[in-house]
């Protein structure tokens, strides 16, 4: 059976890090699954006009009902149903994409959660600096790899794999001094606590391919801003940023002065050559690999195995 994507439940009051504390406030937010025209209560037209989904799903916990459902539509609908009602009740959403908010009354914890994943074979729950939980179950098996980095909140994601069980598979650092201060790569003086010290020094001393994780700044790599290449003039470019260590781009050293990037002709730029504090180092290449490899200024890189 097609399995559909299920992002359940929202819960309140829930703490990053903490193990079996009380989570309240269940809401099972089902996608593209629905019980059209079937337990409505109330149907509020509009209701992006005169009211919001958070105060929809206060009334039916308030209320007591079943659901609100909410979509391509203007409208908003409230159900109740005299049995509990659950995401195997319903049925494919025909015609119309929406979220279904399943209300499931009581207490529940982070231990909990995890255990309904096994039990239900879903695919993953996520827990972070917010204050919901998020279970979620994919047609597919789940990796990190199917994962997109995480945009303005911390969080870790426990992925199910049938064979091994829950894992802690992407955990994501909460923002350092470091990472606010420099989302990409900048110029920093000698001894500077900033200074990028990477995990695989010997490696890439010795020209191998090898990821730029930070060694400095634990949970850090070096990563591309973007993937797709940008011109400047005759200049091929990608910008640098500071990422999770998952991310982190590889590269290797080449001729004994040019770092060069993985998978694209770009290498290690300071920018315009100014050798000034805090000027960015961005992935820079040329129409040719002896432009790319013009040395004598901002693409000649000494490295120190400390």
């Amino acid at each position: 059976t097609n399995r559909h994507s299920v992002d359940t439940p929202l819960i309140g009051d829930c703490s990053c890090g903490l193990i079996n504390m009380p989570l309240t406030a269940v809401a099972y937010a089902a996608t593209n699954i629905d019980m059209c025209q079937q337990g409505d209560v109330d149907i509020i037209a509009d209701w992006k006009k005169v009211t919001t989904l958070e105060a929809l799903k206060s009334r039916v916990e308030r209320k007591g009902w079943s659901a609100v459902c909410v979509g391509s539509f203007d409208h908003a609908a409230l159900k109740s149903f005299s049995w509990q009602l659950k995401p195997e009740h319903c049925r494919p959403s025909e015609h119309y994409t929406n979220k279904l908010y399943i209300w499931f009354p009581g207490e529940t914890s982070e231990h909990e959660l995890k255990r309904k994943v096994e039990q239900e074979g879903w695919s993953a729950i996520s827990v972070g600096a917010f204050d919901h939980a998020a279970l979620k179950a994919f047609d597919f098996q789940l990796t990190p790899e199917h994962c997109k980095k995480s945009k303005g909140y911390t969080n870790t994601l426990h992925i199910w794999f049938p064979e091994k069980g829950l894992k802690q598979q992407v955990s994501r650092p909460p923002l350092s001094d470091f990472a606010k201060a420099f989302s990409k790569m900048v110029l920093v003086g000698k001894g500077s606590d900033n200074a990028c010290i990477f995990h695989e020094m010997t490696g890439l001393m010795a020209g191998s391919e090898v990821p730029l994780t930070l060694a400095s700044h634990p949970g850090y790599g070096i990563c591309m801003k973007y993937n797709e290449e940008r011109t400047f003039k005759e200049w091929r470019y990608i910008e640098s940023a500071v990422g999770p260590a998952h991310e982190a781009t590889r590269a290797s050293y080449l001729d004994g002065k040019f770092i060069s990037v993985a998978g694209h002709q770009l290498v290690f730029d300071v920018a315009f050559w100014k050798m000034d504090l805090g000027n960015a180092v961005n992935f820079v290449g040329g129409s040719s690999v002896r432009a790319t490899k013009k040395g004598g200024g901002g693409r000649d890189w000494t490295l120190n195995p400390d």
